[in-house]
């Protein structure tokens, strides 16, 4: 059985609720990513993606200095570093979700996306969900 730990990405990049909108999309570019989880205290409190900050600028295109805790999803969801990728890909599914943070005993250890799956799923040639 595959699990989170056999597919996230480890070389996580994040960012506080405090920076910047302009500072979550440059180190988006800057990585080629498009989902930042969102830690405070050591702890994920949230995800920005570019989908948010696409939507917050159309909505207040006057908010130069507006910060990722203002456009971050917080109720979001999170897996334990063993979880099975099925079970993941299924939550994926439900709830369109692009992204999950990866957490073993809360701390913030990888990320899965949907590319990690399908790229999963295609080297295996198996049906995960």
């Amino acid at each position: 059985m595959l699990c989170a730990k056999d597919v996230m990405s480890t070389d996580v990049v994040w960012i506080t609720a405090q920076h910047t909108l302009n500072e979550a999309f440059a180190t988006m570019t800057q990585f080629d990513i498009d989902h930042l989880p969102v830690v405070e205290s050591q702890r994920v409190v949230g995800m920005i993606s570019k989908k948010e900050l696409f939507h917050h600028t159309i909505d207040h295109p006057d908010a130069t200095q507006a910060r990722v805790g203002d456009a971050m999803q917080r109720n979001i969801y999170t897996c334990p570093l063993h979880s099975a990728v099925s079970k993941i890909a299924q939550t994926m599914l439900q709830f369109r979700l692009d992204a999950v943070p990866v957490l073993n005993r809360n701390e913030l250890v990888g990320i899965i996306t949907a590319t990690d799956i399908l790229g999963c799923a295609f080297a295996a040639k198996v049906k995960i969900a």
